[in-house]
């Protein structure tokens, strides 16, 4: 490969990862409306735990989602796998945009908003571990941990770009526009993004290290089973390493500012901030 192909396969990894995780944080950046739209308005409290409790069923389906894609992807082809990814979880975004609330649907709105969040956590476990492994394909030898890194960076983007756009809306508009239709706009801009995203992934060729696995027959039937016999340990220690760091990002980037918003009384552009400190740093 030469380098310019190189760089393409970087850049289209880096910037589905960007448009993913926009996709996917959405939700936790604006918890606290969704709260008070998709759930009954008897007790807040509540209302907000349903929310994140919806929130979670993201991240419960993201290994699903990443063993789904894994098998997708050893059989029709990296590229392929991520242009599907990628124009899933911009589908569930945009859906969500446009769900109508509690008050106009009863127990459907909520229904409605679990069934996106569960298409958002399955598309988002196949865009991450498709990206990386179609990245790291593409690099040098002995810059395969550094290409990894540009891409992942490109999901802690995809969290700034979240906060940023939250962040516009909740200074253009009231507490009341913000409730009735601000809210949606974040959602519905997942579009662009979704063409940009699948524009530089229809041009970019697949993996030849995949091309090479088929021509030669060496596709893994069972990778999942496989990669625990070989790799059991490593395979547990990374398991526990990214659940605690997802813990702990996730409670600084989502409940943290819900937290910020409705208890201690901070304005939402300035809970939105510290989910952007957080994100760059």
């Amino acid at each position: 490969m030469d380098a310019r192909t190189r760089r393409q396969a970087l850049f289209a990894g880096t910037i589905g990862n960007v448009v993913e995780w926009y996709d996917f944080v959405l939700y936790g950046y604006f918890a606290t409306t969704i709260a008070a739209l998709f759930f009954p308005k008897t007790d807040p409290t509540a209302a907000l735990l349903s929310t994140f409790a919806v929130f979670a069923v993201g991240f419960l389906s993201r290994p699903v989602g990443a063993i789904i894609f894994g098998r997708l992807t050893d059989r029709i082809g990296r590229r392929q796998s991520l242009i599907a990814s990628v124009g899933l979880i911009s589908a569930a975004t945009i859906a969500m945009g446009v769900l109508p609330g509690y008050g106009a649907v009863g127990i459907v709105a909520p229904a409605l908003l679990l069934l996106c969040r569960l298409v958002q956590g399955i598309a988002a476990g196949g865009e991450y571990t498709s990206a990386l492994t179609y990245v790291v394909e593409h690099a040098p030898a002995n810059k395969r941990a550094s290409f990894a890194g540009v891409a992942v960076a490109g999901s802690y983007g995809g969290f700034v770009l979240g906060s940023l756009v939250c962040i516009l809306m909740t200074s253009l508009t009231t507490s009341e526009q913000l409730l009735s239709w601000g809210w949606r706009i974040p959602f519905l801009a997942a579009a662009p993004l979704a063409i940009i995203g699948l524009y530089l992934r229809l041009r970019v060729e697949d993996s030849p290290v995949f091309a090479a696995m088929l021509e030669a027959g060496e596709v893994e039937s069972a990778p999942l089973r496989q990669t625990f016999k070989i790799a059991k340990k490593n395979m547990l220690i990374m398991i526990g390493w990214a659940t605690a760091c997802s813990i702990g990002y996730f409670l600084s980037v989502t409940f943290l500012i819900s937290y910020l918003t409705s208890t201690r009384h901070f304005t939402p552009t300035q809970s939105l901030l510290t989910g952007v400190v957080t994100s760059v740093v």
